[in-house]
Formats: structure tokens, C-alpha cells, sequence
């Protein structure tokens, strides 16, 4: 996964987002905070798709992608799915849509 930080903004800055939603090709996680986190995509039937680890971070805020492919390297195919961040013993989720 590709990780982006972005130098001088505040972590409460940005809330845990995907964009752009709906996509298609791909698309961003803008994370706020520096620690270690992880985010995990499910399909609706709650089958984990894809795990992305972000490690401890010097920026405030950061990006990470995700490509629209499972762990095998797959293209997923159209459809809601819900991303889930855990950092610290908390958990946001979020739903993003993929189109064909």
C-alpha cells in the first residue's frame, strides 16, 4: 500500500474518510493521528478482502490506498464495502462503493 503524510495538520483535522466514493480504480484512506494502525476491508457477507498496516508515522495525517483488489491481488468486483480502522483499541468504519 502506498502511504502519503502530510507534513503540519492537526490529527482532528481530517476525519477517517475514503475518497473519491464511489470510485473505481482505487481510492484514498486519509488517517488522522501518528500511531500504528490497520485497515481492513469486508465485502457485505463480512468476508475480510483486504488488510493494509500503517506503522507508527511522523506526520499527523496520513494516506494510505487501496487498489480495489483483495489479498491475492484480485480486482474486486462492484459493490458496498466497509472499511474498518483499529489504532489504539479504538474502531471507525466507513462504507465505500466500488463501481464496475
Amino acid at each position: 500500500a502506498d502511504v502519503l503524510e502530510l507534513p503540519g495538520m492537526p490529527s482532528d483535522a481530517l476525519r477517517f474518510r475514503g475518497e473519491p466514493n464511489p470510485f473505481q480504480d482505487g481510492l484514498t484512506f486519509t488517517i488522522p493521528g501518528r500511531g500504528a494502525a490497520r485497515l481492513e476491508v469486508f465485502d457485505v457477507a463480512g468476508r475480510l478482502v483486504r488488510k493494509l498496516e500503517l506503522s507508527e508515522g511522523a506526520m499527523d495525517v496520513r494516506q494510505v490506498r487501496w487498489d480495489g483488489r483483495d489479498e491475492a491481488g484480485r480486482a474486486t468486483p462492484a459493490g458496498l464495502y466497509h472499511a474498518r480502522l483499529i489504532r489504539n483499541g479504538s474502531t471507525r468504519t466507513t462504507n465505500v462503493i466500488r463501481l464496475q
